[in-house]
């Protein structure tokens, strides 16, 4: 069975009765429209507030259940906003509402918040031709890299190869040390990966195999840097953390390469736990963080559930660049996505004043926006708040790096520098090594540039001049 639905204008749409169930409205005027009666003939619902404009767009959704965006203005969502929310249509009305908060972003240039993943299995191969997805081989040196077909594998090899051979000479070497650890110690039959987890920088026998793993790690992490595929990024990132779970003091300094990684994948939560445990376990700078707990090989080992909204100023003491970066971007993105309220919240509002009185409900759906804007930070904090820590994370980077916010600016004298293997806090060196940590996540927020501008503002030459080293040092690579 069918029914037609006429506009406001007249036009007839013919759907049928099953897909009307999606609208709690239509299936209730339906009902009344045929009185309960079972019989074959078509029903006509009239929807005197609703133009055929609108219900070209609302009709194919029934159907379809999506919405061709590229050729709505914002006034024609506004409009469809009032519809769905009208003919009570949950799924559209949510829809509609992320289309228009991404519609707002990109006029005021907020659209960039995130880092822009990838996450679909896609072939490894720039140059394919297939959409995506489907039966993908994995390569069988590296065990990483994926291709739809062996054409594509041996079209990519020459760009591959490289990475290839040292994530597999390099996993070779861990897994050979890794299998002489988990039979003895000291000539003595055991697992150590059991029995030493927590204490394996103490014990030279295990650092071959540390380094190793440490190595696969920023191989890996460099093949995710230039594929941003979701999964790479994860697997560097499951060896950094087992290599913490195993090295519980962290002697590697591993500690500062993993909020990058966090960040990358979108894992703010995480990351903000991550760094708070290792900002509070050791308040006096003893180099003491307990006992390690009994674990095995993929337990989170940090803290849960703190609050991305506080200020990390005031429970951190150690300034350590790569760590208030990774805090800064953090507290970027919460501006970012409270700047990106307060326009959304602005538009509504002026076009809830231009208008007549049709498109007052658009109010009562501001807490709608504001869920998908902020999730489960609505109404916690303002604006200002989060800009002034934001102001006062800048500060922090300034006092402990000068080099760093306006190499970000200005990034090509630094990176044309000799990479360095050993850093001094406070240097061109230390700099170097954050700004190419760092590079990806700047170019991801679209706030990052003019923030980071107005606070150095025009002025971004800098110091290149690398260490001259000293027992100060820090080796760049453990």
């Amino acid at each position: 069975m069918t029914t037609k639905l006429k506009s406001a204008d007249g036009e007839l749409f013919t759907v049928p009765n099953n897909l009307l169930q999606k609208s709690e409205t239509l299936a209730s005027m339906l009902n009344l429209c045929s009185n309960g009666s079972p019989d074959d003939t078509d029903d006509t619902v009239t929807l005197d507030k609703i133009h055929s404009k609108y219900l070209k767009i609302i009709v194919p959704w029934l159907q379809s259940g999506s919405i061709r965006s590229d050729d709505l203005e914002l006034n024609d969502l506004y409009h469809l906003l009032v519809h769905a929310n009208y003919l009570n249509i949950p799924n559209m009305l949510d829809q509609l509402c992320k289309l228009l908060v991404d519609k707002i972003a990109k006029r005021k240039k907020l659209h960039k918040i995130e880092f822009e993943l990838i996450t679909e299995p896609r072939c490894f191969y720039d140059k394919c031709k297939s959409s995506g997805g489907g039966d993908l081989k994995v390569c069988a040196k590296c065990s990483i890299a994926k291709y739809c077909c062996k054409d594509c594998q041996s079209e990519d090899w020459a760009d591959h190869k490289r990475i290839c051979k040292q994530i597999s000479t390099l996993t070779k070497t861990m897994n050979k040390e890794g299998a002489h650890l988990s039979k003895e110690l000291w000539g003595e039959p055991g697992n150590t990966f059991e029995e030493e987890a927590g204490h394996f920088w103490g014990i030279h026998e295990t650092r071959p195999y540390c380094r190793a793993r440490y190595g696969v790690a920023e191989a890996i992490l460099e093949l995710a840097d230039e594929k941003k595929q979701s999964f790479i990024y994860e697997r560097a990132l499951a060896h950094n953390m087992e290599l913490l779970r195993l090295i519980h003091g962290d002697n590697m300094g591993i500690r500062y390469e993993v909020p990058s990684v966090f960040l990358k994948l979108n894992r703010d939560e995480d990351c903000y736990n991550f760094l708070k445990w290792w900002g509070t376990i050791d308040p006096h700078g003893r180099y003491d963080w307990g006992d390690p707990p009994e674990s095995k090989e993929g337990d989170w080992l940090y803290l849960t559930d703190q609050d991305l909204l506080e200020n990390p100023l005031k429970f951190i003491d150690m300034m350590e660049l790569q760590v208030l970066a990774a805090f800064l971007w953090i507290r970027m993105r919460i501006v970012s996505r409270y700047r990106l309220m307060e326009a959304v919240e602005k538009q509504i509002k002026s076009a809830v004043l231009s208008e007549d009185k049709e498109l007052r409900c658009l109010l009562h759906i501001l807490p709608s926006l504001e869920k998908i804007v902020l999730g489960k930070y609505q109404s916690k904090s303002s604006l200002k708040i989060q800009e002034d820590i934001m102001k006062q994370l800048l500060e922090a980077i300034e006092m402990c790096n000068k080099t760093f916010l306006p190499a970000l600016i200005n990034p090509e004298p630094l990176l044309s520098c000799q990479p360095p293997s050993a850093y001094s806090r406070g240097s061109s060196s230390e700099a170097y090594i954050a700004v190419k940590q760092n590079l990806g996540m700047f170019s991801s927020i679209s706030v990052a540039k003019d923030v980071i501008k107005d606070y150095c503002g025009d002025n971004t030459d800098y110091d290149v001049k690398m260490d001259s080293f000293d027992r100060f040092a820090f080796r760049a690579n453990p």
